[in-house]
């Protein structure tokens, strides 16, 4: 009923949430603060000590990732994890310890997120609710009875070995789960909340199990649904659970998943928000299954994904697996982080988080990290947790959920580059605020009405997308929820403290009773609704391009200033010449260096975009403050074809744990291509290239061609930098000779991936008592990675 939809709406909108300036400072790009840094799920999964645990905290902030998240890795979260934590989680000296990592992280300035469970997913407190009176917290569901033609309440076994997981809709539930995690946390650590510890991660909470003839069931379930819907469900629940297709039928199926959803949010996610609010922190984290949204009738993201993100004041996504992939197709159209930043947006909440790189494999490489980053930036994402940094890798430890961050990678020695990189971009994609022309219903009544409507309207929703994506039209999603109650003020649809041009509609979306009024109501203010056949011609484009390869979002730093945040979705450059609406001077942010480069003028400009790269233009008075574009490298003066290869460091798996080893052996001479035939196919680790040349006038630039994969180069001796992806370009001005011999050194960095998969370390992982679910999936993605070396051609150039 509307009145309930306003009353969780009011929850979400009016409820006063702490939160940051937006606003840019050049000096604060150049030097984000730490908020704006990536960090790690930081797996604690052993023995803790004291020493250990302040070593790898200042291991991991001389990397540059100056945001942690400690993450309670029980042994009695799930067994084939291998975990062997202790001391016990949520114990006196497990508190402790946890003490030790929040003193040592305000030490060094950096930023914390509160893990609000020991595993996943939130709200069992590791089995710790349920434990507390079993009988009452035990899930239930319904299902048909032994005739097929009733239905009956069932209580769900727990699974052996697994923390049991409590039913979240009880009455209750939360207050225990409050209890016994976030209470606990302000008893020992409070003193940090709001400073060192100013975010909560929340992962996955989920409702009793849902799918084929089963459903989730709560005691008061039936009463609720009387004060929600005026009538009474029990007498429909057969033909709900039957799939039963008469159209009458489908409205009792959408009201049972409208008011499971209602109580997920309602009963579990807003006192968690509230409690937070009222403690100085912010509430975050992500849902289940939240890339896709096929079936909203099943338990994951508490079967409505937009309603359970407006809970949350630091909305997210999940991105593992392999959800978003650029090596998947030539093409890269998958805006699901949008359904965050969405909610964001609305809400007026200035941070959009995303879960990264988990079971991806060792074999992910720094430039497939910052396609990541780069993509949901473009998305409206701005904060980065990624899993996983372990505590230990020993005993049984090695295996687990990959890619291992941390000194075990070869890559770690390198990564503060794409550190940097990622909290620049990170300000910049937090900075300012949104400014999104066009609202996309999302149509959840087709999506509650059954599996088949709802791939159907699935799929629809991403024919859509990809369309707008191509037109270079940005767009944030809403929904009944929102719509029903939305304004329309100075020729603007108002959701929240959003405001759009234009509302777009799928051909066929279903709307409740309330939307379909306040949508009449909002047109005829004057709100312009656009069906999506009528796409092509009624609906300009945020920023015009000359190409329709990219994918475009838009934030206003203020009156006069606006950034242009540009994907490449392709697989290969795009050169596009681009119009703003705003006819000022442009410039370009270099997320490598912190630099601004003027780039062109009265809202104009061309550009060649990298492939699955975004570049974020400045349009406005500031962009005249820009520096001149700097040199690009012209035609080749040398080409290096011989080289002297040392390897200098190798990472290897032996008998109970990773190991590094430094080595000694001699150069040997190598040319560009696989360093395999000189140091064998399992060598991960790094490797120094070594070439004298002699100097000429004109000399300017290094380009290394293909690198796998990261470089670090020294020219006479003087280091200059690291690149972590294509394109590998030094510029040699610093140390250049232009009459002399030049010893040039190119450190070239691989993967674990080689060492994983080396001949007999499978053999020696299948002795554990039981394999990680994850491994044989992360090993088919490591196998990619395995080429190694510097190809290039390595080429000396002068300037352009």
């Amino acid at each position: 009923m509307l009145w309930a939809r306003k009353l969780l709406l009011a929850a979400v909108f009016l409820s006063a949430a702490a939160v940051w300036s937006a606003s840019f400072e050049m000096n604060e790009f150049r030097e984000p603060p730490a908020i704006h840094s990536p960090g790690y799920f930081w797996f604690l999964n052993s023995k803790l000590d004291e020493n250990e645990l302040r070593k790898q905290i200042r291991d991991m902030a001389a990397a540059g990732a100056k945001t942690i998240c400690p993450h309670p890795f029980p042994p009695e979260m799930r067994d084939y994890f291998m975990s062997t934590m202790s001391p016990g989680y949520l114990t006196e000296d497990y508190f402790k310890l946890y003490k030790v990592i929040a003193d040592e992280c305000k030490k060094l300035k950096l930023n914390c997120w509160l893990y609000d469970e020991g595993g996943w997913p939130s709200g069992m407190a590791c089995g710790q609710v349920w434990k507390s009176d079993p009988e009452y917290f035990t899930r239930q569901m319904i299902t048909l009875d032994e005739t097929g033609k009733g239905w009956k309440i069932i209580k769900e076994t727990q699974v052996p070995k697994r923390a049991e997981r409590p039913d979240i809709l009880k009455k209750g539930a939360v207050e225990k789960f409050l209890e016994l995690t976030h209470k606990n946390y302000a008893k020992h650590i409070g003193e940090h909340f709001g400073k060192t510890f100013r975010f909560v991660f929340m992962d996955e909470p989920e409702m009793a199990r849902s799918g084929g003839y089963i459903l989730p069931w709560t005691d008061d379930f039936a009463e609720k649904f009387m004060e929600y819907k005026g009538y009474d469900i029990r007498p429909h629940l057969v033909s709900i659970l039957r799939h039963d297709p008469l159209p009458e039928n489908m409205k009792y199926r959408i009201d049972f998943h409208d008011v499971r959803s209602r109580l997920f949010s309602e009963r579990f996610m807003i006192p968690i928000r509230d409690w937070c609010r009222k403690n100085g922190l912010l509430s975050g984290g992500h849902m289940n299954g939240d890339e896709d949204m096929p079936d909203a009738s099943k338990r994951v993201f508490g079967g409505h994904l937009l309603r359970t993100l407006r809970c949350l004041d630091f909305p997210g996504v999940d991105l593992i697996w392999r959800q978003l992939w650029m090596g998947k197709h030539d093409r890269c159209y998958e805006p699901f982080p949008k359904f965050a930043s969405s909610v964001a947006n609305q809400g007026g909440h200035r941070f959009v988080s995303a879960e990264v790189f988990g079971v991806y494999g060792s074999g992910l490489t720094m430039e497939q990290m910052l396609q990541i980053v780069d993509f949901c930036a473009a998305c409206g994402v701005n904060t980065f947790i990624a899993c996983v940094k372990p505590y230990s890798t020993a005993d049984g430890l090695y295996e687990g959920e990959r890619p291992h961050f941390g000194p075990v990678n070869p890559q770690w020695k390198h990564i503060k580059s794409a550190h940097e990189y990622t909290a620049r971009m990170s300000y910049l994609a937090s900075s300012g605020r949104p400014e999104v022309g066009t609202a996309f219903f999302i149509d959840m009544l087709t999506a509650w009405s059954g599996a088949q409507n709802a791939a159907f309207g699935n799929r629809l929703r991403h024919k859509i997308e990809t369309k707008l994506i191509e037109r270079q039209i940005d767009f944030d999603y809403v929904d009944d929820d929102v719509l029903s109650v939305a304004e329309f003020k100075n020729g603007k649809l108002i959701i929240g403290k959003a405001a759009y041009d234009r509302l777009l509609i799928p051909g066929g979306a279903r709307m409740t009773p309330e939307t379909e009024k306040r949508l009449a109501q909002l047109r005829k203010k004057g709100l312009e609704v656009v069906w999506s056949d009528q796409l092509d011609k009624n609906v300009p484009p945020t920023l015009e391009s000359s190409s329709g390869l990219l994918q475009v979002c838009k934030r206003r730093l203020d009156k006069d200033n606006v950034m242009y945040f540009v994907f490449n979705t392709s697989s290969f450059p795009v050169e596009s010449k681009l119009t703003a609406v705003e006819k000022s001077a442009v410039a370009r942010f270099d997320c490598y260096n912190g630099k601004l480069y003027r780039a062109g003028e009265k809202g104009k400009w061309k550009h060649t975009f990298a492939p699955f790269r975004t570049e974020v233009f400045l349009v406005g008075s500031r962009a005249e403050q820009g520096e001149t574009a700097p040199d690009v490298p012209g035609k080749v003066m040398l080409k290096l074809e011989n080289f002297q290869l040392k390897g200098v460091e190798k990472h290897f798996f032996k008998e109970r744990d990773f190991a590094v080893e430094k080595l000694s052996a001699p150069a040997v001479d190598a040319k560009c291509g696989s360093w395999f035939p000189y140091l064998g196919k399992d060598f991960s680790g790094s490797a120094v290239y070594t070439a004298e040349f002699t100097g000429k006038p004109g000399m300017r630039f290094l380009d290394l061609g293909m690198v796998k994969y990261s470089a670090r180069v020294r020219l006479n001796g003087k280091d200059l930098g690291v690149a972590v992806n294509s394109p590998y370009i030094f510029d040699l001005a610093p140390a250049l000779k232009e009459n002399g011999k030049n010893l040039l050194e190119v450190e070239v960095v691989n993967t674990l991936a080689n060492a994983i998969l080396a001949d007999g370390v499978f053999e020696k992982w299948q002795k554990l008592p039981l394999e990680c679910p994850y491994e044989r999936k992360q090993r088919q993605f490591e196998i990619e990675s395995l080429d190694s070396g510097l190809y290039g051609p390595v080429c000396i150039k002068a300037k352009k």
